[in-house]
């Protein structure tokens, strides 16, 4: 999807039927980032079964392949379906991917956040990482919005007094 000069996107994950408890959410999420920034979305299902995959195809309209679940070997399975979404990028001749796990919520204009970022950048090829905070920091007010088991990326740069630098 290319739109008023803007560089091709893939926003997408690997993701899996554990996944399901946050695909309603993440869904909104993403409509809300491809309003802001025009881009294609892919998810790289490796569920054992094709039910997951039907669902995010069928209920949300949502572009999804499937990639080989290796039993007892969830890392291996993970591993398949980054290549599979990274060859998808290729072939398809993205300018820019974004993964983006499916339990993360970034605010809606982190692609224009990135792109800013990515202008002032010399260098031909770059990637540019989100961090995210894994644990609570220690803060009055929590650098992200806790949805139980859901969790919205920071948007700004924080000092971490347990890394002893700004993540």
């Amino acid at each position: 999807m290319k739109n008023r000069g803007m560089p091709k996107i893939l926003l997408g994950t690997p993701t899996y039927e554990g996944k399901e408890y946050c695909l309603d959410y993440w869904i909104k999420i993403v409509k809300e980032i491809q309003k802001t920034t025009p881009c294609d979305i892919l998810l790289v299902d490796n569920s054992s079964t094709n039910y997951y995959a039907k669902i995010i195809k069928n209920k949300y309209g949502i572009n999804v392949i499937k990639s080989k679940s290796y039993k007892n070997q969830p890392l291996k399975s993970l591993a398949e379906a980054r290549k599979k979404f990274y060859k998808y990028a290729i072939k398809n001749k993205y300018d820019f991917i974004f993964s983006l796990e499916q339990d993360i919520f970034p605010p809606k204009d982190i692609l224009i956040h990135l792109l800013k970022i990515r202008e002032k950048i010399r260098d031909k090829e770059a990637i540019i990482g989100v961090p995210y905070i894994i644990k609570t920091i220690t803060h009055e007010k929590r650098p992200f919005i806790d949805k139980g088991n859901l969790t919205n990326a920071a948007k700004e740069r924080m000092y971490s007094k347990e890394m002893k630098r700004m993540i």
